[in-house]
């Protein structure tokens, strides 16, 4: 059995994210991907529409994510956690005719939405496909690393802050998946989701960011680790529109129930909570401000205890790695916003890669340019 998992040494796998409006709007180029990745490696597509290929590639195979039915009950599936949700949608799609189809020398288009019984868990996104794409090669015996998942879009790498925003902002050849996760939930432009920078973390993919139009750059590899040399902070991001509940409860004073609480309340209603702070008995964090259900979400945490509400507030992020051998960094932080006149609502920083503040949103962009300013700007300058 182990025998026929088994893939030869050295195949090279290339899975490639396609969405229907860049196959629309630049046939020619991916048909030039696909023959420059067929040169090299094995390519899979990750689409939506099986029909966009036929005309671009005549050695195209249809392959269908679907709907994996197990007799878990509502209770189970409530509890279940989103990595094992990944591995039962890696079970399902292993046992499909994915690897008949590989050997059968055509380019594989995988389309359809995963999901254990109707609940997607947030594997949603193109790159969420391709990465249970790449897992289950990976199950079916594949070297992971010689698996390359490649997000092919109109901009040619992964920038240090929105480009619409800052004007000399920097594009990294390198960054960890730790820096690509935090990125992955807030504003800017999006080169991946957290649910498929989640599903090969740690697993030895590499995922690449390139330009459609640009083959000669390599853009921005998101890796496991890195050097040494990149440690600090290398990115200037945030969200816009927050809406801030402080949550206090006395009789918590000396126990950790509170979060606990909250976070089952937000669980329960499918609210998805952006940053965290407080301490003691107070727990404070923050949503979308235009959220369906944040009414019905106050209603529920003014049964846990006392309920203070901000809005119209924006979330600043500095993030990078290594972060905590910096010392002194989020006093600077807090200096520099001070000294551009941008009032500090609440601090919440994470042990080793993210320093956060809630602004007022009319300067969320003030904040943002001064902070890559002092921060990524002037320390390139100074390297």
């Amino acid at each position: 059995m182990s025998e026929a998992k088994n893939f030869p040494e050295d195949v090279n796998f290339t899975v490639l994210p396609f969405p229907h409006d860049v196959v629309q709007n630049h046939p020619e180029k991916v048909a030039e991907i696909l023959s420059r990745e067929s040169a090299m490696r094995q390519p899979i597509v990750v689409t939506d529409r099986f029909d966009d290929f036929l005309e671009i590639d005549s050695r195209v195979s249809h392959l269908a994510m679907g709907n994996l039915e197990s007799p878990f009950t509502p209770s189970e599936l409530a509890a279940m956690t989103s990595e094992r949700a990944f591995r039962l949608m890696v079970e399902g799609f292993e046992s499909s005719d994915f690897k008949n189809e590989l050997q059968k020398q055509h380019v594989p288009i995988v389309t359809g939405i995963p999901s254990v019984q109707g609940h997607h868990f947030g594997f949603i996104d193109l790159d969420s496909r391709a990465a249970i794409v790449a897992a289950t090669l990976t199950a079916l015996g594949a070297n992971a690393e010689k698996i390359r998942i490649k997000i092919f879009g109109e901009v040619p790498g992964v920038f240090s802050a929105d480009p619409r925003i800052v004007s000399d902002v920097r594009m990294y050849a390198r960054m960890s998946f730790a820096e690509a996760l935090e990125l992955s939930t807030l504003d800017g432009p999006r080169a991946f989701s957290s649910g498929g920078l989640m599903g090969v973390d740690q697993r030895g993919v590499q995922i690449q960011v390139r330009s459609i139009h640009d083959f000669d750059n390599k853009g921005t590899r998101v890796l496991e680790r890195l050097d040494g040399d990149t440690q600090g902070v290398r990115f200037i991001s945030g969200r816009r529109h927050q809406f801030l509940f402080t949550v206090g409860c006395g009789r918590m004073a000396h126990s950790s129930g509170i979060a606990s609480l909250v976070l089952n309340a937000c669980a329960e209603l499918d609210v998805s909570v952006n940053a965290t702070a407080g301490v003691g008995s107070t727990f404070v964090f923050s949503i979308d401000q235009d959220h369906p259900r944040r009414d019905e979400l106050e209603s529920r945490l003014e049964q846990i205890g006392d309920v203070a509400v901000q809005q119209n507030l924006a979330l600043i992020c500095s993030i990078g790695t290594g972060m905590k051998q910096k010392n002194g960094l989020a006093s600077r932080l807090t200096g520099i916003l001070a000294g551009a006149g941008v009032n500090i609502e609440e601090i919440t920083t994470s042990a080793d890669r993210i320093v956060a503040f809630f602004v007022q949103d009319d300067q969320y962009e003030d904040a943002i340019n001064v902070l890559h300013r002092e921060m990524i700007e002037r320390e390139e300058v100074g390297r």
